[in-house]
């Protein structure tokens, strides 16, 4: 009966995940940064190559080949102008992709929370938490790469726990390509790349096998990318102006007042937040928060950035591309000139992150407690797959203004923490039990 019994859970699952997420929103699919990646992929779609500058290429790729073979096809370029009003069925193959890939990320943490302890309660309770996240997947009807991102986590995860617990040099290959594949999608992850190499440079004789060559795996094709940009544009980096505006956008929360850092923490918590800021903090502060409000931080962080680039390219004589390098030095020196404003609005800006998961309350908990006991016990698998969740959380919130679904990446960790607790529950049971029959 328990062989059966597993199936039939993870089946009910996965049936339950598609019922719930069989409905997408209508209107504005194509609406923001949607219009890029769309443009992005049409422009791969007709002519074979990308444009020279803009967005990491992962997503306009995937958009492409949808392109090619699905009525995604037929979006004309009038749907990708502002306020176009376009037919919705035609975004419908986007949208799916984004639940399989949600899906696909979901058997990816279950597979390895399994792998790692062996026990099927572990890998049920990974693969549920990520197939039936409803909070995480609610921006599922967004043409966005968060989801994509979302499946490249998970399978990085996957390979990175299979290459650490048996060394390889074709697992260290496979972990390579899905970190070079997440970097070309999300262009932060690059940091995380450079900060393994640091890492394997400070191990010793402790690399596993094939260390090198993962990263090398890693390292050629976001070379490659940079160097294209470069040649292209001028530009080596590996996207145009994103950086920048993300800098501009955390920028602005260095400045903080103490009473503001207080609403933040309020305002930006899930469900109850705007609501219960507006009746704690008078509305000069909480009003600040709103996307919408002129001269709110969002307003101020994310519309001074290409004016400021315009003034600087005018008055110094340079090209667009040389004003935004000066500008983002500007920014970095801004910041760094308030160490303390940065640092002070660092944690309520995880706090913003975290609230794309459903089931936070359980899996963030659980990750701080099994960081440390990966620490304590040095289980380097489940360390590296905790530390993937740390830098995403702690990254994005020290370089941007981490709103939540920055942090669907971040999920596959959290599920797999919980995964740990639920691993760890059972198997304090049955000591008990063996100790006390």
């Amino acid at each position: 009966m328990r062989r059966i019994a597993w199936p039939l859970t993870l089946l009910a699952i996965l049936l339950l995940a598609v019922v719930l997420n069989i409905g997408f929103r209508a209107g504005g699919e194509a609406s923001g940064d949607a219009r890029e990646y769309l443009g992005a992929a049409r422009e791969l779609r007709t002519t074979g190559r990308l444009p020279a500058a803009g967005r990491e290429p992962g997503y306009p790729l995937l958009l492409a080949g949808l392109m090619a073979t699905t009525p995604l096809g037929r979006l004309a370029p009038s749907c990708l102008l502002p306020g176009a009003a376009c037919e919705p069925a035609l975004f419908r193959p986007a949208q799916w992709a984004n639940v399989i890939l949600a899906i696909g990320a979901a058997a990816l943490t279950g597979w390895t929370a399994w792998r790692l302890t062996g026990a099927v309660v572990a890998g049920t309770i990974g693969f549920g938490y990520v197939a039936l996240n409803l909070q995480m997947l609610r921006g599922r009807w967004e043409v966005l790469s968060d989801h994509l991102a979302l499946f490249l986590l998970a399978l990085l995860l996957a390979t990175l726990v299979a290459w650490l617990r048996t060394p390889s040099h074709g697992r260290a290959i496979a972990a390579g390509l899905a970190a070079a594949a997440l970097v070309l999608t999300k262009a932060i992850w690059v940091w995380a790349v450079l900060l393994g190499a640091a890492l394997a440079l400070l191990s010793g004789r402790m690399r596993p096998r094939g260390t090198w060559l993962g990263l090398a795996v890693a390292g050629i094709p976001i070379l490659g990318w940079v160097v294209r940009n470069g040649a292209a544009n001028g530009n080596f980096a590996l996207t145009d102006k994103r950086g920048g505006l993300a800098l501009s956008t955390r920028e602005v929360f260095v400045h903080m007042t103490p009473t503001e850092l207080l609403c933040g923490w309020v305002f930006w918590t899930r469900g109850i937040g705007d609501a219960l800021a507006a009746r704690l903090f008078p509305p000069e502060v909480w009003r600040r928060f709103d996307v919408v409000t002129p001269g709110g931080f969002y307003d101020i962080g994310q519309n001074r950035y290409e004016p400021w680039v315009a003034r600087l390219a005018a008055e110094r004589g340079v090209d667009l591309s040389a004003a935004r390098r000066l500008v983002d030095g500007e920014l970095v020196s801004a910041m760094l000139a308030q160490p303390l404003g940065w640092l002070t609005s660092w944690p309520v800006l995880v706090w913003r992150g975290i609230w794309i998961d459903e089931f936070v309350v359980f899996g963030f908990p659980a990750l701080l407690v099994g960081t440390l006991w990966a620490v304590r016990r040095r289980q380097v698998p489940w360390l590296a797959a905790f530390c993937l969740g740390w830098f995403s959380l702690l990254g994005y919130a020290a370089l941007s203004l981490n709103v939540p679904r920055y942090q669907i990446p971040a999920v596959p960790v959290l599920a797999l923490a919980a995964a740990w607790a639920g691993w760890q529950l059972v198997e304090r049971r049955r000591l008990r039990q063996a100790a006390h029959p």
